[in-house]
């Protein structure tokens, strides 16, 4: 499976890692044989697999002499292997692709042209099963139904192109230049999990520009591999791997690659400067600027991350959202957005007023602060106990806690008049809304006046969306 370039001088060698699963490493195979142009190489390494699979793709290779193959006496896990069939690969783009997805038609075309005309050293699709802004909904019922729908979806449209921080590595078009100077997956991430944030991560502050190619679509059936083994050992993969990363990246915060969708979507559409607190990488800053605002200034505490975002922001100040002195005038900026700041700040309220300042008249704050009203600290201060340190609403960074209400009379003081309100969290069951409910009564007999329990005992963040007056 070799031959000549693919767009304008692009080849492609396009690499699949195998472990057992031969029903979808039999559809990937036969959906790229069917749907991607002569020209590309393919690399296949497997991992040891004992169902089958090193029996097919010997017959494969036996009647290709152009595919390369790799049989592993061991599984050495996704990084490993991935690393290894980038190290075979000759051609000038370098196509991840998991062996239980499946391509469709126009699906090579397309990301080797964004990869091309965007100046990009990475290209992601979009997906049905991934994490972050590259997953969309879809309704198809098998893969005819799924074939279609891709063909419709991935009609080239560059206007659907759009900047990221970070790419899934299920399905990625790497260019050469891009693994030359930032290498290779970090197989501390073994079995898998978290290397292709942290591989983002690292050509993003390399200085290359990582694209999803949203006029491109690929199906996933999604977590073959890794969760065999049942969904606790899943969870404790992603609680050690999630380690990891933060302590590579000198970071709290597992997530420091993504946005949060609520928090973006949140932001009133309008305005054209934004000053973004505790930016991390910069990908919500970034995802404004995608959205039209031509201004995005980052505040950033950790300086591994600040240098990352710098790459995608317009200006990014290395210091504590409380202690920065920014060098613009009084309501320079028409948006603030604040995740992660005001509940380790010292003083939230001074806060509160620093960032009334730097807003215009008329200028929108949207902030998420944790709701110390969550049934789980209800339950464990009714039990005796405050679990400091265990995750939720209670982690180790954070200094102050708020109700709704309380955040509410704070925003007010500081000068900004309330826009919207609301919870964010899990569904709760109904013997725990019981449980809510039951509180409330307790305390409207004792005239405590607890405001509405079954509502805010759900949420595990507020989302506050306030203007200034």
């Amino acid at each position: 499976m070799d031959g000549g370039p693919l767009n304008g001088g692009l080849g492609a060698s396009i690499i699949v890692t195998t472990y057992n699963q031969l029903p979808y490493t039999k559809m990937c195979l036969e959906s790229i044989a069917a749907f991607v142009p002569a020209g590309y190489e393919l690399v296949v390494v497997d991992n040891a697999s004992a169902d089958g699979t090193r029996e097919y793709l010997k017959g494969l290779a036996a009647a290709d002499p152009g595919m390369k193959v790799i049989f592993n006496r061991r599984n050495r896990g996704f990084p490993a292997a991935a690393n290894q069939g980038l190290r075979a690969a000759s051609k000038d783009v370098l196509v991840l692709l998991n062996n239980d997805m499946v391509v469709s038609r126009n699906w090579m075309e397309n990301l080797l042209n964004c990869l091309a005309e965007a100046g990009a050293g990475m290209v992601g699709p979009m997906c049905n099963f991934i994490s972050g802004a590259q997953r969309i909904p879809t309704t198809y019922k098998d893969m005819g139904e799924m074939h279609a729908f891709a063909e419709a979806f991935n009609r080239p449209d560059p206007s659907k192109w759009r900047r990221a921080t970070r790419l899934g590595g299920g399905s990625l078009a790497i260019s050469r230049k891009l693994v030359e100077a930032v290498g290779y997956f970090d197989e501390r991430f073994t079995p898998g999990n978290y290397e292709d944030d942290d591989y983002s991560l690292r050509a993003v502050a390399a200085g290359f520009k990582l694209f999803i190619a949203g006029d491109t679509f690929v199906h996933h059936f999604g977590n073959t591999t890794l969760r065999r083994d049942g969904d606790k050992a899943y969870e404790n993969l992603l609680e050690r791997n999630g380690r990891l990363l933060t302590a590579k990246w000198h970071t709290d915060d597992c997530g420091v690659a993504y946005f949060r969708s609520a928090l973006a979507d949140a932001v009133p559409p309008g305005g054209s400067r934004a000053l973004d607190l505790c930016c991390k990488a910069g990908a919500l800053g970034l995802e404004l600027k995608n959205r039209g605002l031509s201004e995005v200034v980052g505040v950033e505490t950790g300086r591994r991350l600040a240098m990352v975002a710098t790459h995608s922001l317009d200006r990014v100040f290395l210091a504590s959202p409380e202690r920065v002195r920014l060098p613009y005038p009084e309501g320079y900026f028409d948006r603030v957005v604040v995740a992660g700041a005001f509940e380790r700040a010292h003083d939230p309220w001074r806060l509160l007023r620093s960032v009334a300042g730097w807003l215009a008249p008329g200028g929108y704050l949207v902030t998420m602060v944790p709701n110390v009203s969550h049934v789980s600290v209800l339950a464990n201060l009714l039990g005796g106990r405050w679990d400091y340190g265990l995750g939720g609403v209670l982690q180790p960074p954070h200094l102050r806690f708020f109700t709704m209400s309380t955040f509410v009379r704070g925003l007010r003081e500081a000068g900004f008049q309330m826009v919207s309100a609301r919870g964010l969290g899990g569904e709760l069951n109904e013997t725990t809304l019981d449980f809510l409910r039951d509180l409330e009564a307790v305390a409207r007999k004792y005239g405590l006046a607890p405001g509405n329990l079954p509502m805010e005992g759900q949420a595990l963040e507020l989302l506050v969306v306030a203007k200034r007056t």
